[in-house]
């Protein structure tokens, strides 16, 4: 089992962890459990990260409470880049390990 220490440094090195990197993303929904921003380097227009708040190794490990929430958050930022930027489509996907 993982100390406090050791959990602690792995949130310093995680960028959604660093509240100094955080406040340089364009936020543009938050609550208690997730945020929704701007990608920095977006792929294309609208280019959206969904995370939950709760430093996890992956999406696995949250309960299933969180995943709603956190789904449900996905369902509304895409409506509302669907309405605004009337794309041809929308991707929606998860990034898990050091290669993806």
């Amino acid at each position: 089992m993982e100390t406090k220490k050791k959990i602690s440094e792995k949130m310093k090195k995680c960028l959604f962890c660093d509240k100094a990197n955080m406040k340089k993303h364009e936020i543009i929904y938050e609550d208690a459990d997730n945020m929704a921003f701007f990608s920095k380097e977006p792929v294309t227009l609208g280019h959206t990260l969904v995370i939950p708040k709760i430093h996890v190794k992956s999406l696995m490990a949250l309960s299933d409470s969180n995943i709603d929430k956190l789904f449900e958050l996905v369902k509304r930022v895409s409506k509302v880049i669907n309405k605004t930027l009337d794309p041809d489509g929308l991707n929606i996907g998860t990034n898990y390990g050091r290669m993806a």
